[in-house]
């Protein structure tokens, strides 16, 4: 028997709504039917970033129209009931109205507005940028009874949907008991069918990184890498970025990623270094903030390194096609070369991807800045800017890991105005600590070697040592001490 809610007892449906907005009886619901043709099985790919052209708005329906059932518990709908359709997780109405269609198996004569089971645009709303559209019931539905919406047109806009969003429909029945609107029953179509949602909002693609770590030897006076038989190279074999195409034949849009549109930005401080490479992409430094397609210094499976030294580029070879394999935009030989004169620091360099706009794609940012390359540096260094004549620096070795030869001493020197200051012929200055014993440096042999000297920087091949700076003037001797297991320090 059909129940007509505007004559039920107030008392009686209100308690009947409370129930039926409360989601413990599934049968309260409206139940979204999966046979439409095609049938939905899984959210359309939406590329969160757009297009190019905030006018140019992407529209699309999905892949079959949308059914809802009445369910038993709704009993009949009457005249001026409403039916609101409401859009969720960035979804809006395009310029296409939506339509609703009642169909009540030719039985009885129902209608939202456009005639006997007859498609119907909405009586508020539907609009272009909306996210709601209401149809208010002519003629009486009843439970079994289905309102077809017709999503396999282009009546979505989608541009709204960002990464990781899902977006989806809502359908709900209101009936107005004694001047109070109540929803009496609602469905969700991709929720409630487990297909998920309708679209889902994904990034053009993701990236990962696997970074190395190489050490500079103090042996060098931290001018090289050890191992191999070039040791100003570094071979980062273990350092990779692995970019995965979110892009696919069935995506929106399902354009190509072309050429010269990912850019790929090492930072960090490149002085001393000569190259880097990486294999599949060409180094291009061009004019402005796009380095990609106008290169004025193109680097062939390596990166151009900016002349202000901060900065790499490198744009990927070829265009992206959709549903490319994970790996097509990857390398695992990001390689380092370091000059093997310059004294490298203990530093690291970050990566980062964009995808540059084109006329399909947006700017967009695929990887913030992660480290993908460490250079360390062995052994103990400190510094002092107070060595006179009469001073002396003590070294002593408490690593104990020295062997018979002792660990080298070496010493680098700047003046005042910053000018590195090359040791002077036919000097020399104690220059090795034996294993867990002391070497004493006077302060006056650290003077001659470097003339005008005022910054002096010790490296010593050990892991841990303990440095004295005694320095003795008219008013006594002052003692300085540093203690090193790890890092550098002053004295």
């Amino acid at each position: 028997m059909k129940r007509n809610l505007k004559l039920t007892a107030v008392s009686a449906f209100l308690i009947s709504a409370a129930a039926l907005i409360s989601p413990l009886a599934s049968a309260d619901f409206i139940s979204p039917k999966n046979d439409t043709t095609p049938a939905i099985s899984a959210p359309v790919n939406i590329i969160a970033q757009g297009t190019v052209g905030a006018a140019v708005a992407h529209v699309t329906g999905a892949n079959g129209n949308l059914i809802f059932e009445l369910p038993p518990a709704v009993g009949s709908l009457a005249l001026n009931d409403e039916i609101l359709v409401t859009l969720t997780g960035g979804l809006a109405w395009s310029s296409t109205a939506p339509t609703l269609t009642p169909d009540c198996g030719g039985s009885t004569d129902c209608d939202v507005g456009g005639g006997s089971e007859t498609a119907a645009g909405p009586l508020l709303g539907g609009t272009a940028g909306g996210t709601t559209a209401t149809w208010r019931v002519v003629k009486q539905l009843a439970a079994g009874d289905t309102l077809t919406i017709n999503s396999n047109s282009t009546i979505f806009d989608v541009t709204g949907l960002s990464g990781g969003a899902t977006g989806d429909l809502t359908l709900a029945i209101t009936a107005v008991v004694g001047g109070t609107p109540l929803t009496i029953a609602s469905g969700t179509y991709g929720t409630d069918t487990g297909v998920g949602g309708l679209f889902q909002g994904t990034n053009v693609a993701s990236a990962t990184v696997t970074a190395s770590t190489s050490e500079v030897q103090v042996d060098s006076n931290y001018t090289e890498f050890g191992g191999g038989t070039s040791q100003s190279n570094v071979l980062g074999a273990n350092a990779s970025v692995t970019v995965t195409d979110a892009v696919t034949t069935t995506s929106i849009p399902s354009a190509d990623i072309p050429d010269d549109t990912l850019l790929f930005t090492i930072a960090g401080n490149f002085a001393g270094v000569d190259a880097v490479s990486a294999t599949g992409v060409t180094g291009a430094v061009g004019t402005g903030t796009t380095p990609c397609g106008a290169p004025t210094t193109p680097v062939s499976n390596g990166f151009s390194i900016a002349t202000a030294n901060d900065f790499a580029y490198a744009c990927w070879e070829g265009a992206v096609v959709p549903g490319a394999a994970a790996t097509a935009v990857s390398f695992t030989d990001l390689d380092f070369e370091i000059d093997g004169t310059s004294v490298q620091q203990a530093r690291a360099f970050t990566i980062q991807l964009d995808l540059l706009a084109s006329t399909d794609w947006s700017a967009f940012t695929i990887l913030n800045p992660t480290t993908v390359f460490t250079m360390t540096r062995n052994g103990s260094f400190f510094s002092t800017n107070s060595t006179g004549d009469l001073n002396t620096i003590k070294i002593t070795d408490r690593s104990g890991a020295l062997g018979t030869s002792g660990g080298e001493i070496n010493i680098m020197a700047w003046d005042a105005a910053g000018t590195m200051v090359p040791q002077a012929a036919g000097t020399t200055y104690p220059n090795t600590v034996s294993n867990n014993g002391t070497t004493v440096i006077p302060g006056a042999d650290v003077r001659a070697a470097f003339p005008g000297a005022v910054r002096f920087d010790f490296t010593v091949n050990s892991a841990d040592i303990i440095v004295s700076n005694v320095k003795k003037n008219a008013d006594g001797i002052t003692n300085n001490q540093y203690a090193k297991g790890d890092g550098g320090g002053s004295i």
